[in-house]
């Protein structure tokens, strides 16, 4: 099998995320927060070091609350930070998880918010307000594998004194990071490699948000309001030991080879757009000078659902077809008829699987056009 799909999810994982597995299903699998025997207090000690590394990885300037997934965090920060009246800006390229919430908030009246389809330094100051509050984008696209131009979005929200939210879920373990945002949504299981089922949001000291998950914290429990006035206030129920181990050896891992990372990375991405550019049968909707670990494209007027299909069936090919939670960048590149075919990768890929894939879409193309002489 050859997997294509790493903006899903990693599916290999490093050896260091595998021992930290075996280890934590041993050592780790008591309930942090809600005993003062031994066990308990090691899988505290164990989240209070993750926390530690997640921070120093992402610059050091922040509180790191666990959540069950990036889409979490997005939805902690937006509905947390949102305050009635106050107007958020934020772009085309955005996730599901942040354009529904929005879409939400606007809805039950709360807040007002322009999407933008021109991300220059002139649209996102022209669309300021005097009530913008709040400035939202990707850090790499989910679609393209665009890059956003943060340094210029931090900046302006800076001068503003407007706050940044940035989603890592595409950047994060793939390109150093090196932005300053006010909160920062991420996933744990795509490039650090760790495991479905925990991600995060960084927040700054100084930022306040509000509940929006209650339950028992491990913390004032004789009070019937959500405690918010520490990380473990917003991590509602129990936290797996096993997840945040198996997350912290793959945030090392990660900030000690980022560099090797993101080499290999960025060689196999051009390689493979370089062998797509050879293909005149293709719509692609890559750049080819702002493109990381993810690259999409079309047979042109096929449906990517079945190209996706006889990719898994025939030649055992894992890519992402159809929408990809992100409506907007269709809408913009004009794929809502038919959706795009996605090869993301990371850094377990290797030359001769792209070689493979690139002459299985030969292929394909070939046999589909054969098909339609014949009819």
């Amino acid at each position: 099998m050859i997997y294509l799909d790493n903006a899903a999810t990693s599916l290999k994982k490093t050896n260091e995320v595998l021992e930290a597995v075996e280890e934590a299903m041993v050592k780790y699998t008591a309930n942090a927060g809600r005993g003062a025997y031994k066990v308990a207090q090691d899988i505290s000690i164990k989240m209070m070091e993750t926390r530690e590394n997640i921070n120093n990885f992402f610059g050091g300037k922040y509180k790191v609350i666990f959540t069950p997934s990036c889409s979490f965090a997005l939805n902690l920060a937006i509905r947390g930070y949102a305050k009635p009246n106050i107007h958020i800006i934020t772009t085309y390229l955005e996730h599901n998880s942040v354009l529904r919430t929005l879409e939400y908030l606007r809805q039950k009246g709360i807040i007002t918010y322009t999407i933008l389809s021109d991300l220059s330094k002139k649209s996102f100051l022209k669309n300021i307000r005097n009530n913008t509050k709040l400035i939202i984008t990707t850090h790499v696209s989910n679609v393209t594998g665009e890059r956003v131009d943060t340094s210029m979005v931090s900046k302006i929200c800076k001068n503003y004194n407007i706050k940044y939210l940035l989603d890592t879920a595409q950047g994060a373990g793939h390109i150093p990071f090196d932005v300053d945002a006010d909160m920062i949504a991420f996933a744990g299981h795509k490039g650090f490699k760790g495991l479905i089922g925990v991600s995060g949001l960084l927040v700054k000291e100084q930022i306040k948000l509000n509940p929006v998950f209650f339950g028992g914290t491990g913390t004032s429990s004789l009070d019937l309001n959500q405690p918010n006035e520490q990380v473990e206030d917003f991590e509602v129920g129990s936290q797996s030991g096993v997840l945040i181990s198996a997350l912290n050896a793959g945030v090392v891992y990660t900030k000690n080879n980022i560099d090797e990372i993101c080499k290999k990375e960025n060689f196999l991405t051009q390689y493979l757009i370089k062998k797509l550019d050879e293909c005149d049968f293709l719509d692609r909707y890559y750049t080819p000078n702002n493109c990381y670990s993810v690259v999409s494209f079309n047979i042109k007027n096929i449906d990517s659902s079945l190209v996706g299909d006889m990719l898994n069936e025939d030649y055992d090919i894992c890519v992402r077809t159809g929408f990809h939670c992100a409506p907007l960048v269709h809408v913009h590149k004009d794929t809502t008829n038919i959706g795009m075919v996605r090869a993301s990768l990371n850094e377990y890929n290797n030359v001769s699987e792209i070689d493979e894939f690139v002459e299985a879409i030969k292929d394909i193309n070939n046999r589909l056009k054969y098909n339609k002489q014949r009819n």
